[in-house]
């Protein structure tokens, strides 16, 4: 898998993120892990010129309790982390 002309951007809100997968010329990937882009890349499934990743945009690792009462469980949550979580207990 050749990395060249691949653009990496980490952005820090949502809004940045959805703006820089917006505006890719030559296509946009949301990078949350990566396990599955490797061998999309490496097969050429995928031939995206930008990735995107959500490592730092927060609030996706959160277990909080909504306005509404609805246990909400981020995206990136890790199982340890859930299972810590004083609200799931």
């Amino acid at each position: 898998m050749a990395a060249t002309g691949i653009e990496y951007h980490a952005p820090e809100s949502l809004q940045d993120a959805v703006a820089l997968l917006g505006e890719a010329p030559g296509g946009a990937a949301v990078l949350a892990g990566g396990t599955d882009l490797v061998p999309a890349f490496k097969y050429g499934v995928l031939r995206a010129r930008r990735l995107v990743s959500l490592r730092g945009v927060p609030g996706y690792r959160d277990t909080a309790r909504g306005p509404d009462g609805v246990l909400r469980i981020g995206a990136f949550a890790t199982l340890r982390a859930v299972a810590a979580s004083p609200l799931v207990r």
